[in-house]
Order: structure tokens, then C-alpha cells, then sequence
């Protein structure tokens, strides 16, 4: 404790300032300062601090910092009540037994100190002294409403609000200006709090106080138990509102004595105390945030085990909307628990003052919510701030802090805020969901105090599928409960075998699990199972989606991302081996006591789709579909790329381009005459997904409409064209019937019973407008619509026991039956109008993989298209095969072109094929990469072919005629980068397993392979002009020199400058020098004779391109700051920066041979032509529907190649910008 003198001059310490810090872990935490100090009115004008940042503050006396737990704060406790009056107190004789006098201090009052320095005289570490004399001075006899007479008004209008309106000024800050507005609204909204808390909590606390604090003087007090230490944020307050703040405390300790942990209470009390007429009002207020009583909100956590699991929700909600931070600091080897533990010190400790009170603002209103929101955001806004100094960050929690502090410097109060309300948080009710099933695993796991809690530590942890610091990611990626729990191996193929029989065996009734996956190419991957693996069966036999929402997919090598929704098959029949699986291993994340732990650790229904299936035969973890349309005129092919829909000519090949949505198209249809096209998006969880249509003569939009939640899962037009169906996805779960012609919504309805599962797909009757049809998982409606009643009512078809999962329908000319395909890979055949099965079959061998698409003939076969890659004509009787073909990859659209003369089938390979009906051979029309593509290349001096790269494969095309005309594939790994040699004989590649291959440009053939050339994957690769020597960069930020001979190759040097990833690599036309770019903001300038650094250039960025000026003495580099910057090579000057874009980073640049222009793209998915000279963009190019990866100039300057992570590649005229 702090020994003071008891008379009221205290004018002496109003320059003190003492830091606190936080005992939670070793390293001191900086709690909150005032924006500005406010002294005691006889101190003197000199010792008055200006107002500065508090995160600047300093320790200004030594005597201060002996011991930080401590803190001393002057404030009244005898204030005069509502009715003027001063309560009396029984006067408390101070214990003299034990005291010691003092040689700085005189007990008479005056201060022995002939420098008139504060003397403090610290005794005890863990009490508070309280001073009990003079009331809080400044404003405090002021009528502040005659002050600001327009408060009396604005708040008449806060009374008259209801919960939304104060909800939208609150957001706004209605009241912040006005400082009597801002308490009586504070006060008028904590009124309307439900809770146990009453008026006569200001009686109580002139009780307590009269009861603890003697009249006028000091008395001693150990800390609250809630608190872990005496430390206060300081904020605004002055000595005497410290020492309230103390007072406070402790009678609310007294109070409320089963609050055993509560961090926040501390600011809180200061926060409030600032807009409170008097000590009474602030404990009224407090008491009726700790007794809330509403089910829907939290104010503070009162304990432990509540205050971890809100923590504990915090994390899963960052892993979900801040995933790159967490990755980062569990590859770092630090502490996720300790770095989230203080996420609610990061409000109600570091930030500024200004900016706590707008947090407070909403907090009052809205709840706990508000916190999530905010800490959000700024962690988003760090996660952008650490990533150009990773490396130089040794401790990421006290970074955080010192950020928070700061913050500032990186968005004012306003932007913060915006910033946090358009995170599209989950609704309360998922989020208590979330949060009990939490506090439900710190109880299960015997976690109820602070000194029970050990973090899970990986560092003795053995696999030979993943090391220590992988396994450490992976247990970032899962929701925090689960991680509280030790991994237990439950399956090993080197002890159990490669039998899927066997695999359930060992892993059913365990959840949740990590499977983990390792091929004979060194790459490992894996997928995340929340749920019971017997699950799988929850509809009999079949094969059938199961799983929840928290279900993941993800990869640790060569790469280490996290993926939702992406195809993953695993194949394993009995007695059969999958030659690219080497090694695999389950892991359950729970100990023995699995069951105990599934009721109360389910997540809200509303969250949960079901992404996993399996049986004895095969594992499908994803699922992935798109569409393919033929207009009605026979002349053009319609079908989506990304965000993007493409109108292709079949006559010449040119093509249209549709753009209006946001995220990618999930679904196409096209209405009978042709007039009209519509198109549906997927978005993020919690926004609208929009469905549009489209006039298709016009090439623009007809209409928007925005109903549906997260996804659009298919569409429909009548016959007539008259009305739209759309259905949205599982998230949604509900048909809308849309007027095309009013362009508005006629009625909407749940697509399925709550008894049966998701529904997938619909489709028009031929004839009527008034029916259509929906399927899904165990779904299938006959839906009709009454237009006079706005209602549409559905009718359940009888199929008897079957249960299937229905993905396609098609319905007859005559509209008498309807045909299903199943996932089981059978057809149904329904009668439409009793709503009958009629038929099943094949009933022997069926389709392998399921029926993804049906399309009926006019002589009555069907044509069907599986999910293996079959192409079948069946009859419609007993659906045998009449002519089948084998494409390149699953079938995912049919369309028919005129009466069926010729039918086009896309495949999930990114292969469009063509059918005559009379021969049934396919002819590759179309095709291009099936995931993203990283690089293109020229031939040195031709710009007739150019290559590009892609995982899996390297494709060589022809610039005038689009033609793929070689492919050369290397199954499961990705090339990072493409180049042709000067002489044309080879083309050199880099690849994510650290090897370097180069390849005959005729034949494919493999010519060379440099094994381990980098360690982490070479990530950049160029030649020298004369074509012996090989420069290569790779993600650990070596850069290596290689001959290549004849036959063999040889490292000639390696140079390690880079502190990350090597981006891009370029050489001088002399072969004697090169410039690299990585992603620890260097652009390195190489010597290549003497293998040393010429020159770097350091800049906030992580640098993604870098190219020569064609006179060399130059070079321009662009990042992530989203900035082109000129530096030269001599010196490493600046000589100029541009700003390139204004929503993302530059990944791609090139130059021309004359130097007068260079093009750039990146994640605004625009390719634009800049002067070099004028530093201006002349041109725009308009057509990527994703992040642009790379972009090239052909060397006669005739055409730009640009490619884009979505897997298209685009080819665009240059301009002529002379």
C-alpha cells in the first residue's frame, strides 16, 4: 500500500505517475492512461500536465517503480445524499500495533521533504489505503445543463427511443459531445437493463461505505478477490475520483461476495464514474451490470470459468474471421491462450479513453456482443499491421498491447467502429450456443480457477506424418474447446493397415478427430471431424452427408492453408492401396470420456452442414458443382467462371462477359425463349446472397433481388417466363417465388420438413406455370402456386422405403413423370400428378460416383452424366446403357443445342466437350486450368505461344487461337513459376516440393529434375540469356545459382539475405547481376559474378513483383502496401512511389521492350497499362472475376496474358499508348 499524508494538500502527487502492470504472466502489462490529468484546484499552474497520448506517458519518479502493484489515488468518500444530507458512520479506531514511523513523512500533516519531492512509502503490496475526506471538485457544484441547454432536448429524445433507436445512436454517438447528455443517457439506459439491481443500491453503498471507511482519515483494505492486483485504470479521473473508484470496489467486493474473477470491473467503474453524480450512482450502476437477468445479453463475467469461456469464444470467432494471425502465432511457438487471454484488457485497458467511452456507449445498449465486435476489428487491423514485421516481432502479446495503445495511428474512433459492425458476427442465440459448450469443457475438464488451467503443450509430441510446430497450427485451427484436450493416436496405417473397415473401427464413437494424411511426395493434409464418425450411417446404408459446421479440410505441406468446402477424396476398398497415400493417422482431440461431452458441446443446428460422406469404399470430404447453358438461338454457350458469366459465340469463338456479383456464381439458369438469363451467388455466412437477372440481349441487368442467406442453391424459370423460383442454400433453407415482370418476391416457404434434410435442387414443369418441383437429402416436393392467395403448397412424394439423396431432376414434355438422380447412383422415375413412384433403376450396376445431371432426348433416352466421369445414353425403361464415353473428370452440366443434335457437357476438370448425337465421340471445345494459375511465360522473341502454370500440370497455348497445345502433368504438386529458355529446347518450372524440373517443350518429356533445390518449395525461378545457368528463390529465402550441363547440373552458389519467401527473381541482360523481391520487404540487387548484395532496398511492404527498366539502371516493385515504387539500381535510391490500387495488392508486373509502358494486376482484378514516364494508367482492363496472379507482355507488344487464382487466363490486346 501507498502511505499519504491524511490532510487534504495533496497538490504534490499530481504529477506522479505510476504504471501498473498485470502479475497474469512475467512481462509487465501498461494499463490505461487519462487523455488528460486533472489536478487538485490548489495545486500549482506549473505542475498541471498538457494532454498528450497516453502511450507516451513515462515514469516520471523513481520512487515509483520499486513496486507496480501498487497505486495511489486521492478521492471523497462523504458526499451528501439525494437529500442533501451526510450520512453518519461509526467511527473505526485505527490498530496503532505494528506501525512504524517514517523519516520523509510528519504525522502532523506536513511533509518533511526540503526538495518538495513526493515521498511515497510503500509498506504492504496487496492493500489500499483509502483516504476518506474531500469530494470530487472539479464540475461537481456546476449546472452543466445550463452549460449546454440543447442536452435537455437531445435527451427528451433518448427518453422517447425504444431499444433499436438507442441501439442507432449509440452506433452514431448520438451523445458524445455532450458531456450531461452522454451521463443522463448512460443512466437512463441502465435503468432499462433487466436485472435483480433496485434504487436502493445507493442506500446499501452509504451503508457499506460508513461501515469500511472511516470519516476523515485512512483506512487499510486488502484487493477485491476479483481483482488480480490494485491496479485501476486511470483514464480522465483525478486523485480524489481514483480513491472513488477504490471505495467502490471494495464495497462492491462486500457486496457481491461470490464474484471470484473479473478483470474488466476495474475500468468499468472508472468509465462510469466519469458521468456520475456521486459515489452511490456509479455503485447503482455497476450492481445492475453484474445482476443482468436477460437471457439474450451479457454485461460481465463473474468468475473464472465464464470469463476463460468468453475468452475461448473469442478465439473460435478470430480463427473464423481472423485466421492469418492465428496461423502466425502458433508457428511462432507462442502462446494462443496467452495471447487471447487479454483480448478484453485490449477494450477496457488500452485503449484510449476516447475510444473505450464509444465502446461503452454501445456496450450498455447491446451487451457482451459489442466487445467481440471490437476486439475484432482490432485484430484485423493488426493482423495488417504485423504482417510487414513478422520477423521482428518477439512477443505478440505484448505487441498487441502496444498497438492498442497506439491505435490512433491506424484508424480514428469512427473507422474503428464501422470497421467492427461490419463484421457479420453470428446471432446471439449461436453465439450462447457457442460460449456454453465452452464453459461446458473448462468444467468437464476440472478448470474452474485460474491456477487449475495448463495449456496443452505439443512440444513432446511424435508423428511421422506431422512435426511439433505443424501439429501446433492444427491445434490453433480447431474451436477452442476441443483444444483443451491432449491428441490421442486411435489409427495408424503402419499398425492397422489401409482397410476403411478397419478405420471406423478405431475411430467411431471417438469425437472429435484430426485425420492426418501423407503421401509418398512428402505432402501432408488432412480434415477435421467434430462429430461422431457413425454419423455417417444416420440414414441407413447409403452413402450420406454427415458432419457440422466446424468440420474443416486443410493442408501442411507444401503449404499450410485451411479450406472449407474443398473436394478431398480418399480412397480406400478392401484390399486395395492407393499409391499416393504412404502414411496416415487419426488423432482424437477428447480423452475416455466422449460421450459426457456431446450434449453440451453441440453448436447451434443452424450452423452445421454436412460436408463429409463415407462408406467401406470411399471417404468425400467437399462437394462442388457448377453449370452450362446453350442459348435457345444455337449460337452461344453460357457458363460462369468465378463472379464472372461468360457468353461464348460457338460461330468465332469471341466471348461476352456478365458481371454484377460479388462472390462466385453458384448457379445458372436460362429461360425458354432465351430472353432472360439469371444467375445466384454464394457469399459469407450471415450476408444476403443476390440472384440476378439478366436481359441477354441487352447484356445488362433486368433485376436484383436480395432474400436468400449465404447461398443461392439453384433457380428455375417458368414456362411462360413469367415467374422465377430460386432456392437458397442450407443456411437459408427456403423457396421464393419472384414475378419477373414485377420484379418483386410473390410469396416465400421452408424448402423442406423439419424431418427431412437439405434441399438441392429444383425444376419447372414444361406446361404449367403454377408447379414446380424440389429435391434433396430424403426431399421431394410437387410444389403449386396460387397466385390469388400468394401461397405456394407442397405435396411429399411417395418413394416408399427408398432414401435417397436426390442432386438432379428432369421433367417430361407432357410433364406426366419427373426423373431423379441420386447420389447412390440410381434413377427414379415419379409420377408428377399422383406424386408416385414409378420405377427404379439400374437395378444391377449402377452409376458410379452418383448422378450429377439428367437431360431427356426427344425420342425418350436420357442422357446421364455421373459423377466418375461417364457419359451415358440410357433408355428411359429400364435405364441400360445404350453408349457411354469416359471424360476427363465428374460431369457437372449438360445442355442440349437445338433438338439434340449436339449436346456440350462440362466436368469438374475445367473441360467443356461436345457431342454429335449420331457418332458419340467427344471433342474437346474448351479447357483451361481447374484451380488457380500462378505464372505465364513468353518465349524469348515470340509472342506466337506462351505457358503457364497451374497445380498439377503446365499447359503451352496458342496466343491467336486460344488452343491448349501441350499439357504436361505432375499429379499432386503445384508449380509456382513457368519460363521458356532463350533458346526454346526446354522449359524450366519451379514446384512446391523444392524440386526444379525442366521439360522438351514438344513432347513433355521430363529432361532434368534438380531435387531439393530450396527446402520450402521454389517459389521464383528465372535463366540467364544464355541458358546454363538457373537463378531460383524458394519460401525459406535462399536464393541458389545452378549450371545446367548437358546431363546434369550443378549448384554454383547460395545466398541468404531474405529473412521470408523469395517472390520474384529477374536478370540483367549481361547475366552479371539480378534482383530478387520477397516477402520481408527487400528487394535485394545481386552480384552473379561474385555471388555477394550489391544494393537493398527496404520498404513497409511484402514485396510480390519486381522488374528492370530496359536500360537497367532502374527497377519497379510493387506489394502488398499497394504501391508501385522507382528505385535505383546504383544506389538504391527512391525516386518516386505511385499509388496502383485501392483495394488490394499488386501480384503481377511486366515491362515493355521500349520502356514506355509496364502493366500491373492484382486482388482489384484489373489490369492496367501505366506510363512509365508520366506515372499514369492510360488503359483499365475489365474481366478477371478473382485476384489477378501474374500478368505478361508478348514481345512484339501486340497482347497482354493475364491469369487469375480462379484458373482463368486471359488474353487482351495492349493498346497502343504511344
Amino acid at each position: 500500500m501507498l502511505q499519504v499524508s491524511p490532510s487534504l494538500d495533496f497538490s504534490s502527487l499530481g504529477s506522479v505517475e505510476l504504471q501498473r502492470a498485470s502479475r497474469s504472466d512475467d512481462c509487465p502489462r501498461l494499463r490505461s492512461r487519462s487523455l488528460f490529468e486533472t489536478s487538485d484546484s490548489n495545486e500549482s499552474q506549473a505542475n498541471i500536465l498538457r494532454p498528450r497520448s497516453r502511450s507516451f506517458y513515462m515514469l516520471e519518479e523513481k520512487e515509483n517503480c520499486e513496486d507496480q502493484r501498487e497505486l495511489n489515488v486521492d478521492a471523497d468518500a462523504g458526499k451528501e445524499d439525494h437529500r442533501g444530507n451526510v450520512p453518519t458512520r461509526p467511527t473505526l479506531k485505527r490498530s496503532t500495533a505494528g506501525k512504524k514511523k517514517h523519516l520523509s513523512k510528519d504525522h502532523g500533516g506536513t511533509r518533511i521533504n526540503p526538495k518538495n519531492i513526493p515521498m511515497l512509502t510503500i509498506t504492504e503490496p496487496d492493500s489500499w489505503e483509502i483516504c476518506s475526506s474531500s469530494g470530487m471538485k472539479y464540475g461537481h457544484y456546476v449546472d452543466w445543463e445550463k452549460i449546454h441547454p440543447e442536452a435537455a432536448s437531445l435527451f427528451q429524445k433518448v427518453l422517447r427511443s425504444d431499444h433499436s433507436e438507442l441501439k442507432k445512436m449509440a452506433r452514431s454517438g448520438f451523445w458524445v459531445l455532450q458531456h450531461t447528455l452522454q451521463a443522463k443517457s448512460y443512466q437512463h439506459i441502465i435503468q432499462r437493463i433487466e436485472c435483480r439491481s433496485s434504487a436502493e443500491d445507493a442506500e446499501t453503498y452509504r451503508y457499506l461505505a460508513a461501515k469500511m471507511f472511516e470519516e476523515h482519515g485512512r483506512s487499510t483494505h486488502p484487493f477485491p478477490k476479483f481483482m488480480n492486483d490494485g491496479e485501476i485504470p486511470r483514464y480522465c479521473l483525478n486523485k480524489s475520483g481514483r480513491n472513488s473508484v477504490k471505495k467502490i470496489l471494495l464495497c462492491v467486493s462486500e457486496n457481491f461476495r461470490d464474484m471470484t474473477f473479473c478483470p474488466i470491473l476495474p475500468a468499468l467503474v472508472s468509465l462510469l464514474l466519469h458521468y456520475s453524480e456521486d459515489e452511490a450512482q456509479c455503485f447503482h450502476s455497476i450492481c445492475s451490470l453484474i445482476s443482468y437477468t436477460d437471457p439474450q445479453k451479457r454485461y460481465i463475467d463473474q468468475n473464472f470459468v465464464t470469463t476463460h469461456a468468453s475468452c475461448m469464444t473469442f478465439g473460435d470467432l478470430a480463427n473464423k474471421y481472423c485466421r492469418g494471425i492465428r496461423k502466425l502465432i502458433a508457428s511462432s511457438h507462442q502462446s494462443l491462450f496467452e495471447f487471447y487471454s487479454d483480448w478484453i484488457m485490449w477494450i477496457f485497458a488500452d485503449l484510449p479513453f476516447s475510444y473505450a467511452v464509444r465502446v461503452l456507449d454501445v456496450y450498455l445498449v447491446e451487451g457482451y456482443k459489442v466487445l467481440y465486435r471490437v476486439a475484432l476489428a482490432l485484430l484485423s487491423l493488426y493482423k495488417v499491421s504485423v504482417s510487414s514485421r513478422v520477423a521482428h516481432v518477439d512477443d505478440f502479446k505484448q505487441d498487441m498491447k502496444s498497438f492498442v495503445e497506439n491505435v490512433n495511428r491506424h484508424s480514428s474512433v469512427e473507422a474503428l467502429l464501422e470497421r467492427a459492425f461490419s463484421i457479420q458476427l453470428p446471432t446471439r442465440k449461436e453465439l450462447n450456443f457457442l460460449y456454453n459448450a465452452n464453459k461446458q469443457a473448462l468444467i468437464h475438464r476440472g478448470i474452474e480457477h485460474k491456477s487449475t488451467y495448463q495449456s496443452v503443450h505439443l512440444r513432446h509430441f511424435r508423428s511421422s506424418v506431422v512435426c511439433e510446430m505443424e501439429m501446433r497450427v492444427v491445434w490453433a485451427w480447431i474451436p477452442e474447446r476441443f483444444s483443451l484436450f491432449r491428441p490421442e493416436r486411435l489409427y495408424s496405417t503402419e499398425e492397422h493397415g489401409r482397410d476403411l473397415t478397419s478405420f471406423y473401427k478405431h475411430v467411431e464413437v471417438h469425437e472429435p478427430t484430426v485425420l492426418l494424411l501423407k503421401t509418398v511426395d512428402e505432402e501432408v493434409c488432412g480434415a477435421f471431424l467434430s462429430s461422431d464418425w457413425s454419423l455417417r450411417r444416420h440414414e441407413g446404408a447409403e452413402l450420406q452427408f454427415f458432419g457440422t459446421g466446424e468440420c474443416f479440410v486443410f493442408t501442411l505441406r507444401p503449404a499450410m492453408e485451411r479450406y472449407q468446402k474443398t473436394v478431398l477424396h480418399i480412397s480406400g476398398a478392401t484390399g486395395t492401396r492407393e499409391s499416393s497415400t504412404s502414411s496416415t493417422s487419426g488423432f482424437s482431440a477428447s480423452t475416455s470420456c466422449h460421450n459426457e461431452m456431446t450434449s453440451s458441446c453441440t453448436v447451434c443446428p443452424a450452423v452445421t452442414p454436412r460436408f463429409m460422406s463415407g462408406d467401406d469404399n470411399m471417404l468425400i470430404i467437399g462437394h462442388v458443382i457448377s453449370g452450362l447453358q446453350v442459348h435457345p438461338d444455337q449460337e452461344h454457350l453460357i457458363y460462369p467462371l468465378g463472379c464472372t458469366l461468360i457468353i461464348k459465340n460457338l460461330r468465332d469463338g469471341k466471348q461476352g462477359f456478365l458481371q454484377g456479383h460479388t462472390n462466385n456464381i453458384s448457379c445458372v439458369a436460362l429461360s425458354k425463349s432465351g430472353t432472360y438469363l439469371a444467375s445466384g451467388q454464394v457469399t459469407y455466412m450471415g450476408f444476403k446472397a443476390d440472384v440476378i437477372i439478366w436481359d441477354f440481349a441487352k447484356r445488362d441487368i433486368y433485376a436484383r433481388f436480395v432474400l436468400h442467406k449465404a447461398k443461392v442453391e439453384a433457380l428455375a424459370f417458368s414456362p411462360t417466363e413469367n415467374y422465377l423460383v430460386s432456392l437458397g442454400g442450407q443456411d437459408d433453407g427456403s423457396i421464393v417465388v419472384w414475378s419477373v415482370k414485377q420484379k418483386e418476391a410473390i410469396c416465400r416457404s421452408m424448402a423442406s420438413a423439419n424431418s427431412m434434410g437439405h434441399c438441392l435442387t429444383i425444376n419447372y414443369c414444361n406446361l404449367r406455370d403454377d408447379v414446380f418441383i424440389s429435391a434433396g437429402d430424403g426431399s421431394l416436393r410437387v410444389w403449386k402456386l396460387s397466385l390469388s392467395n400468394k401461397k405456394i403448397c407442397p405435396t411429399d412424394c411417395q418413394i416408399g422405403k427408398l432414401k435417397r439423396v436426390i442432386k438432379c431432376l428432369e421433367v417430361t414434355e407432357d410433364d406426366t413423370f419427373l426423373y431423379c438422380g441420386t447420389t447412390t447412383g440410381d434413377v427414379l422415375k415419379v409420377n408428377v400428378e399422383r406424386c408416385l413412384l414409378n420405377s427404379c433403376g439400374p437395378t444391377k450396376h449402377k452409376f458410379n460416383k452418383g448422378v450429377n445431371v439428367l437431360k431427356m432426348l426427344k425420342t425418350g433416352d436420357l442422357l446421364v452424366g455421373s459423377g466418375d466421369g461417364t457419359f451415358r445414353i440410357c433408355s428411359n425403361t429400364g435405364f441400360k446403357t445404350i453408349k457411354s464415353v469416359t471424360l476427363e473428370g465428374g460431369v457437372t452440366s449438360m445442355a442440349l443445342r437445338g433438338e439434340g443434335q449436339q449436346v456440350f457437357v462440362g466436368t469438374d476438370a475445367s473441360q467443356i466437350y461436345r457431342f454429335g448425337y449420331t457418332d458419340f465421340t467427344p471433342e474437346l471445345i474448351a479447357t483451361s486450368h481447374s484451380s488457380a494459375v500462378w505464372d505465364a511465360a513468353f518465349a524469348i522473341g515470340s509472342s506466337e505461344l506462351f505457358a503457364t502454370c497451374s497445380q498439377d500440370d503446365i499447359r503451352v497455348w496458342h496466343t491467336l487461337s486460344s488452343k491448349e497445345l501441350l499439357r504436361i502433368r505432375v499429379p499432386n504438386m503445384t508449380c509456382n513459376a513457368v519460363g521458356i529458355m532463350r533458346d526454346g529446347r526446354s522449359i524450366y518450372s519451379a514446384w512446391n516440393d523444392g524440386k526444379i524440373r525442366l521439360f522438351a517443350p514438344q513432347s513433355g518429356r521430363l529432361m532434368m529434375m534438380i531435387p531439393n533445390a530450396h527446402d520450402m518449395g521454389v517459389t521464383a525461378l528465372t535463366s540467364t540469356s544464355d541458358g546454363t545457368r538457373l537463378v531460383s528463390g524458394g519460401g525459406e529465402g535462399r536464393v541458389r545459382v545452378w549450371e545446367i550441363l548437358e546431363d546434369t547440373h550443378r549448384l554454383i552458389a547460395s545466398m541468404k539475405e531474405h529473412r521470408a519467401s523469395v517472390n520474384d527473381v529477374k536478370i540483367k541482360s549481361n547475366d552479371k547481376e539480378c534482383v530478387t523481391a520477397g516477402s520481408d520487404g527487400a528487394c535485394i540487387i545481386w552480384d552473379l559474378v561474385r555471388f555477394v548484395r550489391n544494393q537493398m532496398v527496404l520498404a513497409n511492404t511484402l514485396f510480390k513483383t519486381v522488374c528492370y527498366h530496359p536500360e537497367e539502371y532502374q527497377i519497379i516493385a510493387s506489394g502488398t502496401d499497394r504501391k508501385i515504387g522507382y528505385w535505383e539500381v546504383y544506389d538504391g535510391a527512391t525516386i518516386r512511389e505511385l499509388e496502383a490500387s485501392q483495394t488490394g495488392s499488386i501480384n503481377g508486373m511486366d515491362i515493355s521492350a521500349d520502356g514506355e509502358n509496364f502493366i500491373t494486376g492484382g486482388d482489384d482484378r484489373l489490369v492496367k497499362v501505366w506510363r512509365y514516364v508520366n506515372g499514369d494508367v492510360t488503359h483499365v482492363g475489365v474481366g478477371h472475376s478473382s485476384s489477378i496472379s501474374s500478368v505478361r507482355l508478348c514481345p512484339n507488344n501486340r497482347f497482354i496474358i493475364s491469369t487469375s487464382t480462379d484458373g482463368a487466363v486471359l488474353i487482351w490486346r495492349f493498346p497502343n499508348c504511344a
